[in-house]
């Protein structure tokens, strides 16, 4: 079925789409403090034993609501299953068991916590609680690279930070987030003092990636912030020039300012040591390549989850996540995985056509820079088992798929009452074919 050719939605169904019960579930509070604890220690070691614990517990929960149907299961969620199930089958070929097995478990805690945030994240309401729950455990990061000290070596060009992360470049990507639900806060919040909190939120988010030495992560933030406003902002532009201009040179002063103050940190060190063709570059080319060798003598499974670093002379990933994927699980594999993507792309970019309000619409503009960011870094990055990518994905997930449904399930409502043939003065009524749509997923037929 052709979704925009034979459906046509009334205006009221467009303006309230996304505020259909817009209430957190009990289950929904439990999620959020999961949220902050994933976020923010899942990477100590020692510590991440109590988001297991946290998890299992909400897992049990999770079941019952299992048995009683009140899970959704959005197309992402099949394909990432049936991700980890293909994957499984590079048991038959991995050199290093204990590797494979480690990541499998990894990949299955992953899918988990997916049903869990997806199924949960209901409505805008919820998904927005859980953005801020995602903040907060960004924030315990951050608190914890200026506590250990971390923060100001990195300042001096010591050491890079780190914190609860472990890893600088972990750190750096979890800050790319955090900056993505900033600047949606930033586009969905009419009030102006929440405005120059998230400017200076944003502003401090951007001192922490520049701290942790992470090139990939510095410039994922200023690309994620160029598509963020011109997704957002572009139409606005052209009706509000001076407006935009004046803006525009504020913001213009503020980040030179800004990017005075960071001249002699360790990003610009690295930034520095990296023009031209460095061994690190050339290093990089050649896990590449070793990845695109493997791949071709295991085109169906690859070599096993985490078997790259075994199978090549490299001891590490292959730091590019199409690649790593390529590689480990073969090319059905990459499909499968990348398939996700493929959708939930397609859901925004059928969700961004309509008149929803414009909390929803901003949510909507600001997924679709992120996604291209984040496709664009996975050149670069390995990021398939990041946990904090996935919650991120999860909520995003879950909000636009339960959009989607409850869109179609006013439409087959108001197709089973009848709609008028003729649409009134304001423009209420609209023609709607003689079929109904049988399911969300109908969309993408």
């Amino acid at each position: 079925m052709n979704y925009d050719n034979q459906i046509y939605y009334p205006d009221e169904i467009r303006a309230r789409g996304s505020l259909l019960q817009e209430k957190i579930s009990p289950f929904g509070f439990l999620v959020a403090p999961f949220i902050i604890l994933a976020v923010s220690i899942a990477a100590v070691p020692g510590l991440n034993t109590v988001v297991i614990i946290v998890g299992a517990i909400l897992s049990a929960a999770f079941l019952i609501s299992l048995v009683r149907g009140q899970v959704l299961l959005s197309r992402e969620v099949l394909l990432l299953a049936l991700f980890i199930i293909w994957g499984f089958f590079g048991l038959f070929v991995a050199v290093n068991l204990i590797a494979f097995y480690y990541r499998l478990w990894t990949m299955v805690q992953i899918l988990m916590m997916v049903l869990i945030i997806a199924s949960s994240s209901l409505n805008l309401k919820t998904a927005r609680y859980f953005l801020l729950a995602f903040l907060v455990g960004c924030g315990i990061i951050v608190v914890s690279a200026f506590m250990t000290g971390t923060y100001a070596l990195a300042e001096t060009g010591e050491e890079r930070a780190a914190g609860l992360a472990m890893n600088a470049n972990t750190l750096a990507f979890t800050m790319f987030y955090a900056a993505t639900a900033l600047l949606y806060f930033f586009a969905s919040w009419k009030n102006w003092i929440f405005k120059l909190a998230c400017v200076g939120a944003l502003l401090a988010v951007g001192k922490i990636i520049i701290a942790t030495g992470s090139r990939e992560g510095f410039f994922s933030f200023i690309l994620m912030a160029g598509l963020w406003f011109f997704f957002n902002y572009r139409k606005q532009v052209f009706r509000y020039p001076m407006q935009f201009l004046f803006a525009g040179i504020a913001v213009a002063v503020v980040l030179v300012i800004f990017f005075m103050s960071v001249a002699d940190t360790i990003m610009a060190q690295r930034i520095q040591e990296s023009r031209g063709i460095t061994e690190s570059d050339l290093t990089r080319w050649g896990m590449y390549i070793a990845a695109f060798r493997i791949t071709l003598q295991n085109p169906l499974t690859g070599v096993g989850f985490d078997n790259f670093s075994v199978v090549s002379s490299f001891g590490t990933y292959a730091h590019s996540n199409y690649m790593e994927l390529m590689a480990t699980t073969g090319l059905l594999g990459f499909i499968i995985y990348y398939l996700i993507f493929f959708y939930l792309w397609l859901r925004f970019w059928r969700l961004g056509k309509l008149q929803l309000d414009p909390k929803a619409v901003a949510l909507i503009n600001t997924v679709k820079a992120f996604m291209l960011v984040r496709l664009a870094g996975d050149l670069s990055r390995v990021s398939y088992f990041q946990k904090v990518n996935w919650i991120f994905l999860a909520i995003i997930i879950g909000w636009s798929y339960s959009l989607e449904r409850q869109i179609v399930s006013q439409v087959n409502a108001q197709f089973d009452n009848g709609f008028p043939e003729e649409s009134d003065s304001e423009g209420r009524a609209i023609k709607c074919e003689e079929e109904r749509i049988p399911d969300a997923n109908s969309v993408f037929d």
